[in-house]
C-alpha cells in the first residue's frame, strides 16, 4: 500500500500498520510526546535498525571466496556465481581474476588457469564446463576398476537389485551398479549418523518413484524419505565410495579377511583427540615387519617368477617390448628440476606428507631402506591411540648390523600425489632428527621416482599419462644432517628426537 499524504500526524498513526515483531515492540515503547513529526519518527526507526541493514558488496568479496578442501570444481563455481550474483556492479575480467585465485592449486582447472589466463568469466565457465564433465567420467570410471585403496574383486549384488537394462543410462549409474562396495567396519546408516552433522554429505536427489509405489515400512536418513532404508541408499553408497576414493573416512575402511590373515592389518589406528582447524603438523635401515604363516612362501614364489621374468625379457622380441611399453608412463629429469636447488649439496630428500590426520614434516625418502619407519616420539605427538600398534618381535637392522628397539608395528594411510595408501609403519623406539623414514615399498606403490639431486619424488598418475611432483625440503634436509651429525660427534651424546611442531 502507497499512501500520499502531508498530515503528519496521520502518518505518524499509520506507521506501525507497517511493523511486525520486535519492529512494533519497539514503536510500542517510545516515550509519549518524544516524537515531534513524522521525519523524526524516521530518523529514530532507521537509527534503531541500522545494523540490518544490507551492506553492499563489492569485487573484493570474491577473491575471499576460496575452493574449500574436498570441495569439488562443480561446487566452488557454483558458489562463487551465487556470490557474484549479490554484486552490483563488477568487472569481468577481475573476477575471472578472483576465480583463478580461489581455486585449488595444483588442480587441473587451477593449472589451465596459469597456464593461459583467462580474458572474462565466460571463458572461465567454457574450461570449468569442460574439466568438470572430465572430473565427473573419471570418477565415474575409477569406481569401476582398482582405486588407491582397493577390495579383491567378489561376487556382488545390489540390496536394491542390479539394473542391467541402462542403454541410455549415465555412466555414474552405471558405477555404483557395477562397482563392488568397499567393505565397511560399521553399518552404512551408522556411518551417516555419526557424519551427518560435519557437511561432507550432498543433498541426495528427489526419488523419482511415485509415493504411492514406494514401501512406507523403510525410512532412510539420507533422502528423509521412506521407500528404501539408509543401508540400502545407493547414493549414500556413492558418495561414500567418493569419499574413500578421496582419503575421507579411511577409518571406517576395513580390509578383506583374506589379507586380515595374511598381513594381520587391523583397522587403521585413528586420533583420541579431534583435529581444530585441519590436521596435526608434525615438524619433526633393513627389516621389516615379520611375514606371518604363509607369507614367506608367497616371497619365494614371486621370486622364481622375477626369476622367469628375467630370462622371459631377455629373449622376448622388440615390437612386443615396443608395445607394452607404450602403456607405461615415463618418469624423467630435466635440468628444469634443478632450478631453486642450491648446489653443491649432498642432502638427503625430506619432504611432508599427510599421514592419517597428521601433516608430518621431516620425512626422509631413503630407497635403500626395504621398511617404512616411525619413531615413536612421532606417533606419540600424533595423538594416536598406543593401544593400537600391534606387537611385533621383529628386529630391525641398520647398515652397521646394529638392532634398533621395535616395538611393534601400527597401519596409517597417507594421502600423497593423488592418491591414498594404507602403510603398515615399523615403530621404533630410537632418537632420530627425523620424523619417518620412507622406504622403497612404498615409493614402488606410489608408481613413483626419487631424485636427492632434483630434491623431488616424481609419481606417474593413476591412468600413466602424467606426473605428480611430491617437492622436498632442502632447509629441512641440512637441518636433519646437522643435529644427527654434530650430537652424534659430541661426547656420549645422541640424537633427540625433533621436538618442534
Amino acid at each position: 500500500m502507497v499512501l500520499e499524504s502531508e498530515d503528519e500526524a496521520l502518518l505518524c498513526k499509520l506507521f506501525p500498520s507497517s511493523l511486525s515483531g520486535s519492529a512494533l515492540t519497539w514503536f510500542r515503547q517510545l516515550k509519549p510526546r518524544s516524537i515531534g513529526s513524522f521525519t523524526e519518527l524516521c530518523e529514530a526507526f532507521i537509527s534503531q535498525y541500522v545494523c540490518n541493514q544490507r551492506r553492499k558488496k563489492d569485487i573484493t568479496t570474491l577473491f575471499s571466496t576460496k575452493q574449500k578442501a574436498g570441495e569439488s570444481l562443480k561446487d566452488y563455481l557454483k558458489r562463487f556465481m551465487e556470490e557474484m550474483s549479490t554484486l552490483e556492479t563488477y568487472d569481468s575480467h577481475t573476477a575471472s581474476l578472483a576465480f583463478r585465485e580461489g581455486v585449488t592449486p595444483g588442480t587441473k582447472m587451477h593449472k589451465s588457469l596459469v597456464k593461459t589466463p583467462p580474458l572474462d568469466m565466460r571463458e572461465v565457465l567454457a574450461r570449468a564446463d569442460g574439466i568438470i564433465r572430465l572430473e565427473e567420467e573419471e570418477l565415474a570410471l575409477s569406481m569401476r576398476t582398482t582405486a588407491a585403496i582397493s577390495t579383491p574383486k567378489h561376487p556382488y549384488e545390489m540390496i536394491q537389485g542390479p539394473r542391467t537394462n541402462f542403454p541410455n543410462g549415465s555412466l555414474r549409474n552405471q558405477a555404483r551398479t557395477n562397482s563392488p562396495p568397499t567393505k565397511l567396519t560399521v553399518s552404512l546408516a551408522k556411518l551417516f549418523h555419526e557424519n551427518k552433522g560435519k557437511g561432507i554429505f550432498r543433498t541426495p536427489p528427489t526419488l523419482r518413484e511415485p509415493p504411492e509405489k514406494r514401501d512406507r515400512s523403510k525410512t532412510c536418513a539420507h533422502h528423509n524419505d521412506f521407500g528404501h532404508t539408509t543401508n540400502d541408499c545407493r547414493n549414500l553408497r556413492y558418495q561414500v565410495e567418493a569419499m574413500l576414493k578421496k582419503g575421507m573416512l579411511w577409518q571406517y575402511w576395513a580390509q578383506p579377511k583374506d589379507k586380515l590373515k595374511e598381513e594381520r592389518a587391523v583397522e587403521p589406528v585413528t586420533n583420541n583427540v579431534a583435529t581444530e582447524g585441519g590436521l596435526l603438523e608434525i615438524n619433526a635401515i633393513h627389516g621389516r615387519p615379520q611375514p606371518p604363516e604363509g607369507q614367506l612362501a608367497r616371497a619365494r614364489t614371486e621370486k622364481r617368477q622375477a626369476e622367469k621374468i628375467r630370462r622371459v625379457c631377455g629373449i622376448a622380441s622388440a615390437p612386443q617390448s615396443a608395445q607394452s611399453l607404450e602403456k607405461v608412463g615415463i618418469i624423467s629429469f630435466t635440468q628444469r628440476d634443478l632450478e631453486g636447488i642450491q648446489f653443491p649439496h649432498n642432502d638427503a630428500l625430506v619432504i611432508t606428507l599427510q599421514i592419517g590426520n597428521s601433516k608430518v614434516k621431516r620425512v626422509m625418502i631413503d630407497g635403500g631402506s626395504s621398511a617404512e619407519v616411525m619413531f615413536l616420539n612421532t606417533f606419540k605427538r600424533m595423538k594416536l591411540d598406543i593401544k593400537g600398534i600391534r606387537p611385533n618381535p621383529t628386529p630391525l637392522f641398520a647398515f652397521d648390523g646394529s638392532k634398533a628397539r621395535v616395538i611393534g608395528d601400527v597401519t596409517l594411510p597417507i594421502i600423497a600425489a593423488g592418491k591414498t595408501l594404507l602403510v603398515t609403519f615399523v615403530v621404533v623406539d630410537a632418537p632420530s632428527a627425523y620424523n619417518v623414514i620412507m622406504g622403497r615399498d612404498w615409493i614402488h606403490r606410489m608408481d613413483g621416482e626419487a631424485s636427492t639431486r632434483c630434491q623431488v619424488m616424481r609419481c606417474l598418475t593413476d591412468d600413466g599419462a602424467g606426473t605428480i611432483d611430491i617437492k622436498g625440503d632442502q632447509l629441512e634436509a641440512k637441518k636433519c644432517y646437522n643435529i644427527t651429525t654434530d650430537l652424534k660427534n659430541a661426547a656420549g651424546a645422541q640424537p633427540q628426537p625433533n621436538q618442534q611442531l
